[in-house]
């Protein structure tokens, strides 16, 4: 259809080859380029990455492909695309793992019924055991982990309320606009309307529901949504919520949530959204509306210096715009010639970028003076990310202040 392709990954002389055997299936297809560079996705290769990805945005770049077929394998080409999403300049990038070794004919294919019927991973288990029996034994269970909980809970708590005296017809089992219409003040004002949950929020209130949700912030008024009431919550609805969510940060505006009960609460963590909506959740509609009325830098810090150790506070979103536009960079000249204790209880995410900047606070210490950086109050998003990348291998990572201070001071051991 007249666009290009890139090939970017795969072993040396794989994207070649693929590239070559592409164009002699499929004359007319333009292949802008191919690349197989060594791209560190964890560990101590992260200190540069940014140094290292210049000559391959380059490449990419210079090369102005519609397509960027990325093989790095999972998940090396997802984080390696999410850290330079902003810089690709083609239209569309997709992660293809291992297809590059398949168009070669490096790697079996299966029959065809078998990939008809979804059923390849059993053959590439046949084909090559000792490789991924353990990866895909382990994404099985995970997977089961992951999905059978919030399905047994959902199933209980849909029988809890059938035996327990149903759904009720009163005003709580309708959506309902609160009155009035709360503006904060000076420079930062913006228009909040609060809304109460019905009690049950499942698939047959959440068609008419989202309506009324997207309205609201279509109208540039952000949303407080009161579930003192709300008293069961199934897929849809959770997928509601997630969905006005998603709709609010695209357009600038807020969404709180007001007075969860700890029923819902479990819902929520069960399904895996808790960790998204803890951090907009207050006691009361009187609590979140000054959340919402008072607008904060989307990253800030506060530094302290207490009995010879100095520890810094972190909140917000530790991204590439933190770094670049915020100046995230002075911690790392603020933090000096002594031991450090990061809070990272406040973040809400760190990327890549932020992942850099951890490891050189952590060499620009060593250097001053083997100074030790210490990070306590890890938050769950965070922890995974930095397990992913291996990065919690390179630093010292505690539990809270007591357990830092004790290493610190050599009554701890290092973990």
């Amino acid at each position: 259809q007249g666009l290009s392709i890139f090939l970017l990954g795969g072993k040396p002389g794989s994207a070649e080859q693929a590239a070559r055997l592409l164009q002699e299936r499929n004359p007319g297809l333009l292949v802008a380029g191919v690349l197989a560079p060594d791209i560190a996705s964890s560990g101590a290769g992260l200190a540069s990455f940014m140094e290292d990805d210049v000559p391959i945005l380059a490449a990419v770049n210079d090369a102005r492909p519609d397509i960027l077929l990325i093989g790095l394998g999972c998940p090396k080409q997802e984080l390696w695309f999410h850290r330079n999403r902003r810089a690709l300049k083609a239209a569309v990038s997709i992660g293809v793992g291992g297809t590059f070794e398949f168009i070669c004919g490096n790697v079996a294919r299966a029959p065809a019924w078998m990939q008809r019927s979804g059923l390849e991973w059993l053959f590439r288990i046949y084909a090559e055991p000792t490789r991924l029996w353990r990866r895909y034994a382990l994404g099985l269970i995970q997977f089961s982990f992951l999905v059978l909980p919030p399905v047994v809970y959902a199933r209980f708590r849909m029988l809890l309320g059938r035996f327990g005296g149903g759904a009720g017809t009163g005003d709580a089992d309708r959506a309902t606009v609160i009155p009035g219409v709360f503006r904060g003040s000076g420079k930062t004002a913006r228009a909040v309307e609060v809304m109460r949950l019905p009690r049950i929020l499942d698939r047959t209130r959440e068609e008419e529901l989202r309506g009324v949700l997207y309205s609201v912030l279509e109208s540039g008024r952000s949303l407080i949504l009161d579930a003192a009431d709300l008293q069961r919550l199934d897929a849809a609805g959770e997928g509601l919520l997630l969905g006005v969510w998603r709709r609010a940060q695209q357009l600038g505006l807020q969404v709180r949530l007001a007075s969860v009960h700890p029923i819902m609460q479990r819902s929520l963590r069960v399904a895996r959204c808790w960790d998204l909506f803890a951090p907009l959740s207050h006691a009361s509609i009187e609590d979140a509306l000054p959340a919402i009325g008072s607008e904060r830098p989307a990253f800030y810090w506060y530094a302290a210096e207490q009995r010879g150790v100095r520890w810094a506070g972190l909140f917000g979103r530790l991204d590439v715009h933190a770094v670049v536009d915020l100046g995230a960079l002075s911690l790392v000249e603020e933090l000096r010639a002594a031991d450090c204790i990061l809070s990272l209880k406040g973040l809400e995410f760190v990327d890549s970028t932020g992942l850099q900047l951890f490891l050189q606070l952590h060499r620009r210490l060593q250097k001053e003076g083997g100074y030790r950086l210490v990070l306590i109050e890890v938050p769950v998003v965070v922890g995974q990310l930095f397990k992913i990348t291996k990065v919690e291998r390179l630093l010292h990572v505690f539990k809270d202040m007591p357990s830092a201070l004790g290493f610190l001071s050599g009554t701890l051991p290092e973990k």
